[in-house]
């Protein structure tokens, strides 16, 4: 159970540090190199700044409770391939998560991948 909770703490602490660090960059005279800008294949986490992308990616491997190999082919090489289901679904994952966010929080985040995965793989049952 503490496990969940510090991962549920990490995971929100990391996305309000996000949503404070975005809209400054704006601000910032000096360009920040985002992560569609630094990587080849990123289709969901574009305006991300590139140099946080890795930590959020940590972040969402602990709340599944998996590693990189989950989504991604081991491969460093290969590593923007799509050939796995799972990372087009963990994009459908996010996604929905930012419209949950934005439809029903004001954009705040509530929500979150460890919100319904809690340390699984796959999202579990409220009911046991």
């Amino acid at each position: 159970m503490k496990t969940k909770i510090k991962i549920a703490a990490i995971f929100t602490f990391s996305l309000c540090a996000l949503g404070f660090f975005l809209p400054r960059a704006e601000m910032q005279t000096k360009q920040i190199e985002t992560a569609g800008q630094k990587f080849k294949n990123i289709k969901v986490l574009n305006d991300m700044p590139a140099d946080q992308l890795g930590k959020v990616m940590n972040l969402m491997a602990a709340s599944l409770n998996v590693d990189c190999k989950f989504c991604h082919v081991s491969n460093d090489a290969d590593f923007e391939k799509d050939v796995k289901k799972e990372k087009e679904t963990a994009r459908e994952m996010i996604k929905m998560t930012f419209e949950l966010n934005k439809n029903h929080f004001d954009n705040r985040p509530e929500i979150s991948c460890n919100t319904c995965h809690g340390g699984h793989s796959h999202p579990q049952s409220a009911i046991n």
